[in-house]
């Protein structure tokens, strides 16, 4: 599977569930992991965003260990694709514009849990791997980036 069609697959599922796992690697050096709403945006190849809250421990951990790897799947595990890379941690306005725009009416949750609206931060995710993997047909091909 060729590097574009590892991008085709991510989106289609992206579509379909809307929700990623996002695991990445506290300031302690233990992993965590929790459920995120990942976007790819349009011109922007090579890269997976989100946005957080600067304000979060968490965020704050990826200063020091910026690699993570996320678990993006359709509901009925038919498709699975795990990302890896490291994030960046981005305060521009027309990207965090973009990224809300793309998945703004996910966010329902993370808005509840939001401390302060001015500590809104994108996550990007410069993607280093893409497995594509489809338990059924015991399929799995990985592509580096």
């Amino acid at each position: 599977m060729e590097i574009k069609q590892m991008f085709d697959s991510l989106e289609r599922i992206l579509e379909k569930s809307k929700i990623g796992v996002l695991s990445t690697i506290s300031a302690n050096g233990y992993p965590n992991m929790r459920w995120m709403t990942p976007a790819l945006l349009r011109g922007q190849t090579g890269f997976l965003y989100a946005v957080s809250s600067s304000e979060f421990a968490w965020t704050q951990s990826l200063e020091t260990n910026p690699q993570v790897e996320w678990m993006i799947q359709t509901a009925p595990l038919q498709e699975i694709m795990y990302v890896s890379g490291r994030i960046q941690i981005i305060d521009n306005p027309a990207l965090k514009a973009d990224v809300q725009e793309a998945i703004g009416g996910y966010l329902q949750t993370f808005w509840k849990n939001m401390p302060d609206e001015a500590s809104l931060i994108v996550l990007e995710t410069v993607i280093e791997n893409m497995t594509y993997f489809r338990p059924t047909a015991g399929e799995k091909v990985s592509v580096t980036i």
